[in-house]
């Protein structure tokens, strides 16, 4: 019986550790939170991802699927849609089936 109210006793003990843990993880998720919200509101919305709408990209060098070399000027002369994906990740492999290739 003394072994049983032991360890009903260190479940108990354990039980308020986790507990008292949890509420400091949060905490430091709250503090977290207000320091990324103040270090967006002084940088703004965060880097910049995508060109506007009639934005004009800059100079760059890229490797197409087939491992053909393409700069700005090859694609000056045409309209074009530009993928960007990262090698070997498995959702931009999924994805790149579904986009459309030149014919």
């Amino acid at each position: 019986m003394s072994i049983l109210v032991t360890l009903v006793a260190l479940v108990g003990v354990l039980g308020i550790l986790n507990m008292i843990f949890t509420f400091g993880v949060v905490r430091r998720l709250r503090e977290h939170t207000e320091m990324l919200t103040a270090r967006n509101r002084v940088q703004g919305s965060g880097p910049k991802v995508m060109l506007g709408e009639g934005e004009t990209v800059g100079a760059f060098t890229a490797v197409t699927v087939e491992g053909a070399t393409l700069t700005q000027d090859d694609l000056a002369d045409s309209t074009t849609l530009v993928g960007a994906f990262a090698y070997g990740r498995s959702s931009c492999d999924e994805r790149l089936s579904s986009f459309p290739r030149a014919r």
